[in-house]
C-alpha cells in the first residue's frame, strides 16, 4: 500500500498543506466501510424500531451511530444508538405528528462509512396500533361489563386512545357498535338468558388499529324473572294439589251417580222381560223344563210370596218334592 498525499489550500493565508491518506495498491481491498443497507422502520404500538442489514470490517467488530431530525430541521441529533454493535435501534423521537428523518453508519476505529438515510417515518400514521388485551366479559343478570387494557398502556399516548366497540347477540349477524374511551363499559337491559359478543378495536386520531377477536358471555335472569318463575311453579303445585283433592271428593260423593253413567245400559229382551214379570210362571216353566232332564230328590223353591206355602208336586219319575221350609235355603 502507498500513501497519496494530495495538496491542499487555503486561501487565508495562502499556504499549501499536504494531507495524505492510504490509496490501496493492485490486489487490495479498500481501507473504508461500506455503508449499511437495507434500512426498514417496524413500528407497532409507537415501539420504533430501526434495522439494517450487518456491515462486514476490517479483522474487528463494527459499531453503529443512528441520528435523527425533523425533516424541515438541518440539525441532526443523536439518538440513545451511539457505538451499539447490534444492526438495530429502538427510537424514541417524541414528535409523533412531524415527518422525521433517520440516518444510519458503521465505525470501526477511525474509519467511518457513508450515512445511510431511510425515508421519512411519521409514527402518528405509520405505527401498528395492536388490540386492546386482556378482554374480559363478565355477567349480571341482565347486563354484561366489557373491561380490557390498552395496547399503549404505560405510553404518554395512551390517553389519546379512543375505542370502538362492535357487539351483537349470538343468533344474529347484524352487530352494533359504540365510541367510548373508558376501558370498562357495562352494556344494559340486554336480553336474558342471552349470549353476547364481543369485538373492540383503538384508534388514535385517524390511525386505527387491529380489531381484537371476539370474546362472548351470556346474560342471566333478572330477579323480577326469578320471583316470576317461583310464582308460576308454585301456582301450578298449589293448583295440581287442589284439583286432586276436589276430584277426590266428587268421586266419593257422586259415586253411585258416577259409575251410573260409566256402567254399559243393559236391556233385557222384550220375552225375557214379559216371563219375569210373572214369577210364578217362569219357576214353573224351569221345572218343566228340568224335570225332563234330571231327576232329583228335593227341589226347594225360594219365592217372594208374603206368606210361606207347602205343597207337594209329583214328577213324572214319581219323586216326591217338598217345596216347605223355604226360609231355610234363602
Amino acid at each position: 500500500m502507498r500513501r497519496l498525499c494530495l495538496p491542499l489550500l487555503f486561501l487565508s493565508s495562502s499556504s499549501f498543506f499536504l494531507v495524505c491518506r492510504p490509496v490501496p495498491t493492485a490486489g487490495e481491498s479498500p481501507l473504508f466501510l461500506p455503508a449499511p443497507q437495507n434500512l426498514t422502520i417496524e413500528s407497532r404500538n409507537f415501539v420504533n424500531v430501526l434495522r439494517w442489514s450487518p456491515v462486514k470490517g476490517i479483522n474487528r467488530t463494527v459499531s453503529y451511530r443512528v441520528e435523527q431530525r425533523v425533516e424541515s430541521d438541518k440539525e441532526w441529533e443523536e439518538v440513545k444508538c451511539t457505538n451499539i454493535a447490534k444492526p438495530e435501534c429502538n427510537f424514541d423521537h417524541g414528535k409523533e405528528f412531524y415527518r422525521n428523518l433517520l440516518r444510519v453508519r458503521a465505525e470501526q476505529g477511525g474509519l467511518k462509512s457513508n450515512w445511510s438515510k431511510v425515508v421519512p417515518f411519521k409514527a402518528k400514521s405509520n405505527t401498528i396500533l395492536g388490540p386492546p388485551e386482556e378482554i374480559n366479559v363478565t355477567s349480571e343478570a341482565n347486563t354484561l361489563t366489557l373491561s380490557f387494557r390498552s395496547p399503549l398502556e404505560h405510553t404518554r399516548y395512551d390517553s389519546k386512545l379512543q375505542y370502538k366497540i362492535y357487539y351483537w347477540d349470538e343468533p344474529l349477524s347484524q352487530n352494533t357498535s359504540i365510541w367510548t374511551k373508558n376501558r370498562a363499559t357495562k352494556f344494559k337491559d340486554l336480553k336474558e338468558v342471552t349470549q353476547y359478543c364481543f369485538q373492540v378495536q383503538a384508534v388514535f386520531i385517524n390511525n386505527t388499529g387491529e380489531i381484537s377477536g371476539p370474546h362472548c358471555n351470556k346474560t342471566l335472569v333478572t330477579e323480577r324473572t326469578r320471583n316470576i318463575y317461583i310464582a308460576v311453579i308454585f301456582g301450578v303445585l298449589a293448583s295440581t294439589i287442589l284439583a286432586t283433592f276436589w276430584f277426590v271428593h266428587v268421586i266419593r260423593k257422586y259415586k253411585s251417580t258416577i259409575k251410573y253413567f260409566w256402567q254399559p245400559h243393559l236391556k233385557i229382551p222384550s220375552h225375557y222381560e214379559e216371563d219375569l214379570q210373572n214369577a210364578q210362571v217362569a219357576t214353573e216353566y224351569t221345572f218343566q223344563n228340568c224335570a225332563g232332564e234330571e231327576h232329583w230328590d228335593t227341589v226347594s223353591v225360594i219365592s217372594n210370596t208374603s206368606q210361606n206355602q207347602t205343597s207337594r208336586d209329583s214328577f213324572p219319575s214319581g219323586t216326591q218334592v217338598d217345596v216347605s221350609n223355604l226360609d231355610e235355603h234363602r
